[in-house]
């Protein structure tokens, strides 16, 4: 195809050498003439290669369609106009959900890394019970991808399409769960992208990020939500109540994650389990301290909030998963189009209080079986409500962590919604893009 194209090249030059004297516009017209030809070939040679990403224009048009078909599908659940249906028998209960972003467990203390990057968490797994699955992954690499169907019925493997599915967040409003969303992620808009449509399904939204546009900005750090959220928890209602809490976590830029008393990780602290540390380029050795240090304070933000639930008493429960990894070692961020199985690799974390455990033994054991288990968090949505107790049509126990009848088969692990069979962590890199007639969302979105 190389030699082909040069040929057109050459064909083309020595014609303009020929028509030299009839001046600049001819010479113009030419020039555009090679690269609409060249462009042409090389699209039509190499399209094969193109089958896992559609274009960016046909993507941004199925997006677009997508997010107005999930609106309306939320405001007709909403309005009552559909027949759903949820229950809860018990009450004075507290759920707590901690959504973090770009979280990848292979930089996490408590997963095994080197560096002490979660001392809060580590603690809290020793001494207080939390529970680290070691085997979650991600459906999708993007935020906007993934949290739909992390936070819908849908997910890869019931073939649902999450745009026409209910929010988890309206299945617990529906069993009278008083839902609150509280978020330090800018929101855009009302209904201006998934994640802000489930948002706007709660109760009471308390979004602290006013950040108005697509760059991923946050005027102040996580902790912010700390105060909201500690007088939501503590507040006797007699009613059940989840909170979700969706923080900026480690998105890039990395150093505006954290203040700077978090500056911990720099060139002479301890060595990243990386081959030839030392010969990386200096920049990348300092994103990696930088990630490094947003773990650190990420891990501050969340044993503080996890704490406050502690302190309550009574029948709690809490449950943290990140919307994506990131590949930071390989600089590839999550760039879906240099996809690596990093880019997948969260953390799932669960902690049950005494009268939770007491009320539900079956679910503790239930959840403690799983700790090795394969999971996706396109399964979010079916383990939460398990895990509180409602009754509904959309659920399966099969998804649930909190079911023993939970199951996900390697071979029925996927990511990029279907498109890529999910390899175990002993394989770092690659995948293997597979043709599948299960729907996806589209490949548009950034974050």
């Amino acid at each position: 195809s190389l030699l082909f194209a040069g040929c057109i090249v050459f064909y083309f030059a020595w014609n303009l050498r020929a028509q030299s004297n009839s001046g600049r516009r001819d010479l113009s017209k030419s020039l555009l003439v090679i690269q609409i030809l060249i462009l042409g070939f090389l699209l039509m040679t190499q399209f094969s290669y193109l089958e896992l990403y559609r274009f960016p224009i046909s993507c941004y048009l199925d997006y677009k369609r997508e997010l107005a078909t999930f609106r309306t599908t939320q405001q007709r659940y909403a309005s009552d106009s559909v027949n759903l249906k949820a229950t809860k028998t018990e009450n004075d209960e507290v759920y707590l959900v901690v959504i973090g972003e770009s979280l990848n467990r292979n930089h996490m203390s408590l997963y095994g890394y080197p560096r002490k990057t979660t001392p809060g968490l580590e603690e809290l797994a020793r001494k207080h019970g939390l529970l680290a699955f070691e085997s979650a992954y991600a459906s999708h690499v993007f935020t906007d991808e993934a949290l739909p169907m992390s936070l819908t019925e849908a997910n890869q493997r019931n073939s649902i399409d999450y745009f026409h599915s209910v929010s988890v967040v309206s299945v617990f409003n529906k069993a009278l769960v008083e839902t609150f969303w509280i978020t330090n992620q800018s929101l855009y808009g009302a209904y201006d992208n998934n994640v802000s449509v489930i948002a706007h399904q709660s109760g009471k939204l308390f979004p602290f990020n006013r950040w108005v546009g697509k760059v991923v900005v946050s005027r102040s750090h996580d902790a912010v939500v700390l105060e909201q959220c500690s007088q939501i928890i503590t507040e006797k209602t007699g009613k059940s109540r989840i909170l979700f809490v969706h923080l900026m976590g480690n998105h890039w830029m990395y150093s505006q994650r954290y203040p700077a008393s978090f500056e911990t990780f720099t060139g002479s602290s301890v060595t990243p389990p990386v081959e030839n540390w030392s010969g990386l380029q200096p920049s990348l050795r300092n994103k990696v301290n930088q990630y490094d240090n947003s773990v650190l304070y990420h891990d501050f933000v969340v044993t503080s909030l996890l704490k406050r639930l502690q302190e309550r008493g009574g029948v709690s429960a809490f449950l943290y998963f990140s919307d994506h990894g990131e590949d930071v070692f390989g600089d590839r961020q999550h760039d879906v189009s240099r996809f690596s199985f990093e880019m997948t690799r969260i953390p799932l974390l669960v902690w049950l209080s005494d009268d939770y455990r007491e009320r539900y033994p079956e679910k503790t054991r239930a959840f403690q079986s799983h700790l090795k288990s394969l999971f996706c968090n396109d399964s979010i949505h079916d383990t939460l409500l398990g895990m509180a107790n409602v009754m509904t049509d959309g659920y399966t126990a099969s998804f649930d962590l909190a079911s023993a009848e939970y199951d996900l088969p390697l071979n029925e692990a996927f990511t990029l919604h279907g498109k890529m069979r999910y390899e175990p962590e002993s394989k770092k890199d690659g995948g293997t893009p597979v043709r599948t007639s299960q729907s996806g969302l589209s490949g548009y979105s950034g974050r």
